[in-house]
């Protein structure tokens, strides 16, 4: 996963023009078809014979594992997040070092709970799905998020005891100059966005770099789809 995205990297900067970062948008779309499959697998398996060595290698190793860096990436910014690869490659140089040890390095340079927030989405399988609510209180714009697990059958068993993410949400919404950040742990939560004034609407994924499925009211994707400006190529 790690080489997968670090490949993006040096070419998005050597060519901007070929625009690198619509290449890994549908590379994330593919991962995040696949994990919302009952048979998906975590990032990290159990190898217990020889056969999972090769079935382990798939989109969901690759694609989700350079999706899911690229989302901790935008949550605690390009700069912070290369200053903790050089602190972990020199704290590791000619030597071991697990998963673990790469994003305590990020959680330490950058400040955030990176360390809580790579374990639900390495270790257990599968995508969530945010489910965004807007409310205006007091002149401001109050978001309440939720969040479960997204998948295609359903059929599929209700969600498991325990199946929880820590997502980091990036939030963008009218007058806001920058997209603010927050962590959704628990399976509902309420946060104040944006400045003074009531929100028409917010974008609960900014820059599409989340590692997650969004489900919006139908008077805030209105709002939001009326504010859509689609180029077309000449």
């Amino acid at each position: 996963g790690f080489a997968t995205w670090m490949s993006d990297v040096p070419l998005a900067a050597w060519k901007p023009d070929w625009r690198v970062d619509v290449d890994a948008v549908e590379e994330s779309q593919r991962a995040l078809g696949l994990d919302s499959l009952k048979s998906t697998h975590a990032i990290h398996m159990n190898i217990e014979r020889p056969a999972d060595i090769e079935s382990s290698f798939d989109v969901i190793t690759y694609q989700k594992g350079a999706a899911v860096l690229r989302m901790v990436e935008n949550y605690v910014g390009a700069d912070t997040f290369r200053r903790a690869i050089n602190t972990y490659l020199q704290a590791h140089a000619y030597g071991n070092a697990t998963s673990e040890d790469f994003w305590s390095v990020v959680a330490a340079t950058s400040g955030r709970p990176v360390d809580r927030i790579m374990p639900t989405f390495i270790h257990q399988p599968g995508v969530p799905l945010i489910d965004v609510s807007l409310a205006c209180e007091d002149g401001r714009t109050r978001a309440t998020f939720s969040q479960q697990r997204f998948v295609l059958d359903p059929a599929r068993t209700p969600q498991q005891p325990g199946e929880r993410w820590q997502v980091p949400i990036c939030i963008k919404s009218p007058g806001s100059a920058a997209p603010m950040c927050e962590v959704l742990s628990d399976a509902r939560a309420t946060f104040t966005v944006g400045g003074t004034g009531c929100a028409p609407w917010i974008f609960a994924n900014a820059g599409a770099q989340g590692y997650y499925r969004t489900a919006y009211s139908r008077e805030t994707l209105r709002a939001a789809s009326s504010r859509a400006v689609t180029t077309v190529p000449k």
